[in-house]
């Protein structure tokens, strides 16, 4: 029989495997750094965060492609090519609606990006992690940063609430609440439910060390402790759901096993929840509020305008990103929140891409969850030596008449046949995929009352948990020993030359001929270069195949394409966001100039108001200049275009002198932003305030009711209308039931209010 040459366990890999795994772990490496980047930078809700998160995605996911291409045949994953055929509709879907559909294409863009950075992950995961150490990477990573998160959320609660990453101020709505790195507590509920699941699966785990189940117990209990930091119940109800239901998932117990484990849940949460009452005031507090209010009211108003945009707009949706544009025809009113999103993921999607989208979606994740609903088939029976082979059995016609029948063979004693119970290490991998399962089935029902999915880093950390659970699934891989090939040579069961033990030629099947064994032992005494489909650097078989090559390049082209679009879209958008902060801090300021008393009550009133004229225009520029910065690096960004024409009227409003020039560039900045999205209203507004700084004010009068017929239960609009009555004496009166129309929306709103009493004082 022919042999394989010996290799010595010496003899070093070869240069294709070792580029590959280099590759592979490359690959983990710098997704490990862009979650630890993401999750860090406020969970990436920044866009200079995603500038630089969507390059290292890019990049990671071209390492992943040329490691396809030089890997050796065997390790291509070609068996996940089903998976992404059920997610690209979905993608194809998305892009449509963005470039034909959205009323506000730059925000259905960040929609787009979000999504695409999200799938890229979940591929990179699934296709390029085909070695369980690099993915123990990945994973111990979200462990690392899930405890990081709960020790700065220590840091917060202990003397140290405004606090935030980047240097940030916390809203006031959260202070007294654990945020971590994420400015969201939520958010940080929404990491905790993701991680504790695992946890625990490795703190009862089978086979599993007293230190290891005393380590990850305690963490466990630290990141519960955590969550109940955070006060968000509607991360602590899906956490709680989740663990209720674990055990009807555990496949190994009988039912009877898993209600009984269930109730035993129920009743050691029930406990819990009753411990946190009596012993912590906020949360009692914060439970308080809720049924005081009977239930959430503002998320009852977004879900409800979510569902009246679905209705008009059922099968292709009202446009991805559109929610927060379309809310103010729904708004109630004295509801002044500013919502981007509708604090249901499941009711967002359905309002931007409606049925199609959401079936889409939804349809490809059910094909995936269907496919994937059984455990890989366990190995057949071992011969037994009492076994003997199957005869046929006869057919009744064939049997003589007097055969006389016999009686059946004894089955052999129950204790000689071999149980097929799996073993504790397929029982520990099983408890974990199934715990990965239940962080997942939990952070589903967290996006029931919240919009976890537009957090980047959620985002991300979800796709790799999909990955993994899918990895995890699937059937074992064949040796790396073996080859196939199309060609029904012997070839196809040589080995590779770097196998590190002796392997002979498998035996030939009782047809072959002897032709095709003398073949094979030729082939055995060629050298790689000499054999076809055997190259002499891997010692593997490969056939060069030129659409995989096109294929591979045009990858790499869009992946190249899609980072410049990434990187200059969220850079420009980044300069926007600066530059507008800028200038609303600013407009406060100098609406509050005429009631400001000066610190020195000795000072020249003259020269303070030109100290305070010089900083407003300095800052100004430096506010124009960011804005600039944007519309020059993105004009289709509609938002910057009408920053652009408010950053000018504040101009005008302090260089009186230059009123009509920078009216006038006012106008044609609110104008492009209008092209782009005539159904915003703020952008109304932007127009309305420059036609008035040009002395237009008929022109400005229809600009402003445009803006009231777009959103009618808004306060902006109903004071910038009052402003534009007030500045023509006959229309004066006017100008004061809008101004009260104004107060009686928002009661608190202090412009609106001075000029109110600046009227009535002066009729």
């Amino acid at each position: 029989m022919p042999i394989l040459p010996k290799s010595t366990p010496s003899t070093p890999p070869t240069r294709p495997a070792a580029a590959a795994a280099i590759a592979e772990w490359a690959a983990a490496i710098l997704l490990c750094a862009n979650l630890a980047w993401t999750a860090l930078c406020l969970g990436g809700v920044r866009a200079e965060t995603m500038a630089w998160s969507g390059l290292l995605t890019c990049a990671t996911f071209a390492i992943v492609t040329l490691r396809r291409m030089t890997s050796p045949v065997t390790n291509h994953p070609a068996a996940n090519h089903w998976v992404h055929r059920c997610l690209l509709p979905f993608t194809a879907c998305l892009l449509i609606n963005v470039l034909f559909l959205s009323p506000v294409r730059w925000l259905g863009i960040f929609d787009l990006f979000l999504w695409l950075q999200t799938y890229l992950v979940f591929s990179i995961v699934l296709d390029g992690l085909q070695n369980k150490a690099p993915r123990r990477l990945v994973l111990g990573t979200i462990s690392v940063l899930a405890v990081l998160a709960l020790i700065l959320s220590a840091y917060q609660l202990n003397g140290h609430q405004n606090w935030l990453m980047l240097g940030r101020a916390q809203a006031s709505q959260y202070i007294g609440r654990a945020s971590g790195f994420f400015g969201n507590p939520n958010s940080l509920a929404a990491l905790y439910i993701l991680v504790i699941p695992p946890v625990l699966a490795l703190t009862w785990r089978r086979g599993a060390s007293g230190v290891q189940r005393l380590a990850c117990g305690y963490i466990a209990l630290a990141l519960m402790l955590g969550l109940v930091m955070t006060i968000s119940r509607g991360g602590l109800l899906a956490l709680a759901i989740a663990l209720i239901c674990w055990p009807c998932f555990t496949n190994v117990w009988t039912w009877p096993g898993r209600l009984l484990t269930c109730g035993a849940v129920l009743v050691t949460l029930a406990l819990a929840a009753l411990a946190l009452w009596t012993t912590m005031p906020s949360v009692r507090a914060r439970l308080q509020t809720l049924a005081h209010d009977h239930g959430e009211r503002s998320r009852i108003i977004l879900w409800q305008a979510s569902l009246k945009m679905t209705a008009d707009a059922p099968v292709l949706g009202a446009g991805a990103g559109s929610f927060n544009t379309i809310f103010e025809k729904h708004r109630p009113e004295g509801f002044l929140n500013n919502p981007q999103w509708a604090h249901n993921e499941y009711l967002n999607l359905l309002s931007d891409q409606g049925i199609a989208g959401f079936a889409l979606l939804f349809g490809g994740i059910g094909a995936i969850a269907w496919r994937n609903r059984r455990k890989t088939p366990r190995p057949p029976r071992p011969a037994l030596p009492h076994d003997t082979p199957p005869r046929p059995t006869p057919s009744r016609d064939t049997l003589p008449h007097y055969a006389p029948s016999r009686p059946p063979r004894p089955a052999p004693p129950r204790d000689t046949l071999p149980r097929h119970a799996p073993t504790d290490a397929m029982l520990a991998d099983a408890s974990f995929t199934r715990a990965l399962g239940i962080g997942l089935l939990a952070f589903a029902l967290a996006c029931l009352v919240d919009f976890h999915m537009h957090i980047p880093a959620l985002g991300m950390i979800v796709a790799v948990y999909a990955a993994e659970i899918l990895k995890r699934r699937q059937p074992p891989a064949p040796p790396a020993s073996i080859t196939p090939l199309s060609s029904p040579t012997p070839l196809a069961l040589l080995a590779p030359a770097a196998s590190p033990t002796p392997l002979a030629l498998a035996p030939p099947a009782p047809t072959a001929p002897a032709a095709l064994l003398a073949s094979a032992e030729t082939a055995l005494q060629k050298t790689p270069a000499q054999t076809p489909g055997i190259t002499a650097t891997s010692g593997v078989l490969a056939t060069p195949n030129l659409p995989n090559l096109i294929a591979t390049l045009a990858t790499l082209a869009a992946l190249l394409l899609l980072a410049c679009l990434m990187t200059n879209t969220y850079r420009a958008e980044a300069a926007r966001v600066s530059g507008r902060e800028q200038i609303d801090s600013l407009a406060i300021q100098i609406a509050a100039q005429p009631t400001a008393q000066p610190a020195d009550p000795l000072a020249d009133p003259l020269a303070l108001r030109a100290q305070q004229t010089e900083a407003y225009q300095s800052a100004l520029a430096r506010a124009g200049a960011l804005i600039a910065e944007a519309t020059r690096r993105d004009p289709g960004n509609a938002q910057a275009w009408a920053d652009c024409a408010y950053a000018l009227a504040l101009r005008a409003r302090v260089e009186k002198q230059n009123a009509a020039p920078l009216g006038r560039d006012a106008e044609t900045a609110a104008r492009k932003a209008l092209a782009l999205a005539p159904g915003v209203p703020e952008f109304w507004i932007r127009l309305g305030v420059a036609l008035d700084l040009r002395q237009r004010t008929a022109e400005a009068g229809d600009a402003f009711t445009r803006a009231l017929r777009l959103a009618p239960a808004s306060p902006l609009a109903w004071y910038h209308q009052a402003y534009h009555l007030s500045l023509t004496p006959a229309t004066r009166d006017l100008a004061l039931g809008a101004a009260a129309t104004c107060l009686r929306l928002d009661p608190g709103h202090r412009d609106a209010n001075i000029l109110r009493v600046r009227l009535e004082s002066n009729p």
